[in-house]
């Protein structure tokens, strides 16, 4: 379930939650953003961090999206290889985070060799 799907958080506010995070990326938080355009209208980005862990440098892919109407198109394989390729000159492994119920999702992680390492549950109390 994404977070626009839940239904205890509102779409609208869901919504603010994924700008501020676009924004955040475009603004230093990532350090690398891959964007496919058709007639200047987006059809996907994936965003790419460096993270230090343990003086040990991994690739993050932070953030990947891609228009409803053209999934299936080979875009979201598009921006993982291209991710990839720009993670190759810079770390040994790179990491990817989803939600158990986005399969679509780990479907495609998998289709480029990233395999489950941990899943982990996050509880939630929606006081009113």
């Amino acid at each position: 379930m994404c977070i626009r799907d839940s239904p205890n958080i509102e779409y609208e506010k869901a919504e603010k939650i994924y700008v501020r995070w676009i924004k955040n990326s475009i603004h230093g938080y990532v350090d690398k953003i891959f964007v496919i355009k058709e007639n200047k209208k987006v059809l996907g980005y994936i965003t790419c961090k460096l993270i230090s862990i343990s003086k040990k440098l991994y690739g993050l892919i932070d953030l990947i999206a891609v228009d409803k109407r053209f999934r299936g198109k080979g875009i979201g394989t598009y921006l993982i290889e291209g991710a990839l390729k720009w993670f190759a000159a810079r770390v040994k492994s790179v990491y990817v985070a989803t939600q158990a119920s986005n399969i679509e999702a780990i479907r495609l992680y998998e289709k480029h060799g990233f395999r489950m390492v941990n899943s982990e549950v996050t509880l939630h109390n929606w006081i009113k």
